[in-house]
């Protein structure tokens, strides 16, 4: 059996060789998905199971241009994984790009994540959406 940071672990592996529907296998059917932010990130929002996760991934994808992804620290706690890690993007519409870090936090139980959450410096994201941003 998996351990839940193996389980993680496994997602962003999945998720850097673009094996979409291998991230989405991962999720759960009444997982809790959340991306922090206002209206004006596109990928903001709450979302439930594999299929939220997977709007949400869309979103992304579909409204900015990944440059730089990575996680760069797992730390687990029983069912509960923490990922600290980096990414550099451009967003399609205005040109703008972002750098941020972020905290991702995990529940997963039986094999399947639970919940998650992603955090970034929602305000530069933003200013990178906005048709009136000045450089974040």
């Amino acid at each position: 059996m998996n351990t839940s940071v193996e389980i993680v672990r496994g997602v962003y592996e999945r998720l850097e060789r673009g094996d979409i529907q291998g991230v989405l296998a991962h999720f759960g059917d009444e997982c809790e998905v959340e991306f922090l932010g206002p209206k004006s990130i596109p990928f903001a929002g709450k979302y439930v199971g594999a299929r939220g996760m997977g709007e949400a991934l869309q979103k992304f994808t579909g409204t900015c241009e990944i440059i730089e992804f990575s996680p760069d620290e797992f730390h687990a706690d029983g069912d509960h994984v923490t990922v600290l890690g980096h990414e550099h993007c451009r967003c399609k519409a205005t040109g703008r790009e972002w750098r941020t870090r972020l905290v991702e936090v995990f529940a997963v139980r039986k094999g399947k994540i639970r919940s998650f959450v992603c955090m970034y410096d929602t305000a530069r994201v933003a200013a990178a959406y906005s048709q009136h941003a000045t450089e974040a």
